[in-house]
């Protein structure tokens, strides 16, 4: 993946490519482990920058991380702002939306509990 990233940017000189930095860069790292923290120290100032909120950002973070390597590098292009917007819009609209149903559920389970209560009472 990471060679075919290089390819897809070889019209852009070596020496000025922040792909090739990147790429450069992570090819040191010894196993995914390292690969994976890499990024998440290069992405996660990015975030943070955005969202302004830091439970936030990681969260967000760690999203982002999920997605193709190829894409991790376009969006950690400093030139690629717009599609880097887009990607964290896209995962804020995720958590909020995922958030949302976990916020429904619990009241509806509380509402279940509550008339549970009061069928037992009016029994009792």
């Amino acid at each position: 993946i990471l060679t075919e990233c290089m390819k897809s940017n070889a019209n852009e000189t070596a020496s000025n490519s922040n792909y090739y930095t990147l790429y450069h860069d992570i090819s040191k790292c010894n196993n995914s482990a390292e690969k994976i923290e890499y990024l998440r120290n290069k992405l996660y100032p990015m975030v943070e920058e955005y969202v302004f909120q830091k439970n936030l950002a990681e969260t967000i973070t760690e999203m982002l991380l999920m997605l193709d390597v190829s894409e991790l590098f376009v969006i950690l292009d400093p030139k690629e702002v717009t599609q880097r917007k887009h990607r964290m819009d896209q995962a804020i609209q995720a958590y909020l939306s995922l958030n949302k149903h976990a916020i429904t559920q619990q009241q509806q389970k509380k509402q279940q509990q509550q008339q549970l209560k009061n069928v037992n009472a009016q029994n009792a």
